[in-house]
């Protein structure tokens, strides 16, 4: 018997993971939000690594623009 190539199947695309965290954890994904709280720890890692490289342009730029969002 001859085997035929079957012609393959695209990858089904995977959909954002934005809904994840809904039902006991909505209420803290809600105020983790609202009070800016991986913006607020950003800024803290950026300003901790700013006194290694205290040269650093980019850096000092980011810090700057994440502290006029909070």
């Amino acid at each position: 018997m001859d085997t035929v190539a079957q012609p393959k199947r695209p990858k089904k695309v995977k959909g954002s993971r934005k809904g994840r965290k809904i039902g006991r954890n909505e209420a803290k994904c809600k105020r983790y939000k609202e009070e800016h709280k991986r913006e607020k720890n950003k800024l803290k890692k950026l300003k901790k690594l700013f006194r290694l490289h205290p040269n650093d342009k980019m850096m000092t730029k980011a810090i700057k623009k994440l502290e006029n969002v909070i």
